[in-house]
């Protein structure tokens, strides 16, 4: 309801004002179907990709706070 609000908005705007709202649509489209329906942004072709890179990150994360004790008693006493 509220994204639909905006954009009807948004649309009336670029009507009167002359301004082209056609980019920001387009991103409050693709952001509405990644929160509402959880639906990927990323193409199917990068898919895997994107699945190595998550692990990557992960991997990372553990090594910095292996190698940092202090942080690690940081992450184990706050989190």
């Amino acid at each position: 309801m509220l994204t639909e609000t905006v954009s009807t908005a948004m649309h009336f705007s670029a009507q009167t004002g002359g301004k082209d709202y056609a980019e920001e649509l387009e991103t409050l489209a693709s952001q509405t179907g990644v929160s509402i329906t959880n639906k990927p942004q990323i193409n199917t072709e990068w898919q895997d990709t994107a699945k190595v890179v998550g692990v990557a990150k992960r991997l990372n994360s553990l090594v910095v706070l292996a190698v940092r004790p202090l942080q690690f008693l940081k992450e184990l006493t706050f989190g």
